[in-house]
């Protein structure tokens, strides 16, 4: 998993679209201030080798569901773009998020993926 806390390390991203929403969500979020991790919180780009798993373990998110206890993960909203899913998650009462960006790749963790597009807003619906 890619952790990005800083607005320059969204050059080390190789897809070009998610690296612009990386760069324009690091604008949104910094309001044309200095961008400042400790306040804000930071991205998280899911890799190939990234599990369900294994991004609980490293981020301390829950995204796991199990549908028969009705739990849904606890996340604000996700909104699907072309190329990836962007999963918010505000961690604090002061703002203080993490945020998931997941490439709508073949090598992604498919139940990942299943999940994103199941609780998933359009783009285009957001608007």
């Amino acid at each position: 998993m890619l952790m990005l806390r800083d607005p320059a390390a969204v050059g080390c991203v190789q897809e070009p679209l998610l690296r612009s929403l990386l760069a324009q969500r690091f604008k949104d979020i910094a309001q044309d201030e200095p961008y400042d991790p400790d306040e804000l919180g930071y991205f998280a780009v899911v890799e190939p080798q990234d599990s369900i798993e294994s991004i609980e373990r490293e981020t301390g998110l829950i995204l796991h569901i199990d549908e028969d206890d009705g739990f849904v993960p606890l996340w604000e909203f996700v909104m699907d773009f072309p190329c990836c899913f962007e999963a918010v998650f505000v961690t604090q009462d002061s703002g203080y998020g993490i945020t998931l960006w997941v490439p709508k790749l073949p090598t992604i963790d498919q139940r990942l993926l299943a999940l994103c597009q199941q609780h998933a807003i359009k783009e285009a619906d957001a608007a």
